[in-house]
């Protein structure tokens, strides 16, 4: 018996009852949206944060949710590169949030020093959510 069919067998009967246990699984155990937000708010490492928000990209917010970013990215003083992110991450929302978001965002384009990546984010971002379609 090899070492491998060995320990895979108490593995897989352990994971199988972890999962009808329910551990680990169901609604509200883990949020990657709050997780990834509160990195981006609090941790002090740079890179970290801008993985975080890299990881927003396609994801679906709360009201609440965007509101918060929608502050994060209107502040000067944070990461342009995080900012950008997160203004991507926005624009992939679609139409349906659309009107109240390109309004928000078009200010932090119109603010946003040349250069900083942040206006040709808003342009994307933008183009995202007035798509209409066919």
């Amino acid at each position: 018996m090899s070492i491998l069919s060995r320990f895979s067998g108490p593995f897989l009967i352990a994971l199988c009852c972890l999962q009808l246990a329910g551990c680990g699984s169901g609604p509200g155990t883990f949020n990657p949206v709050e997780h990834d937000m509160q990195i981006i708010f609090s941790d002090a490492d740079l890179e970290t944060r801008r993985r975080a928000a890299r990881n927003l990209i396609n994801q679906s917010f709360s009201d609440e949710q965007i509101a918060k970013l929608l502050a994060y990215a209107k502040d000067d003083r944070n990461d342009n590169v995080i900012r950008a992110r997160i203004i991507e991450a926005l624009g992939t929302l679609g139409p349906d949030r659309g009107n109240h978001l390109i309004t928000e965002l078009l200010e932090i384009g119109e603010r946003a020093p040349s250069g900083s990546g942040l206006r040709q984010a808003v342009t994307v971002a933008t183009d995202r959510l007035s798509w209409k379609g066919n």
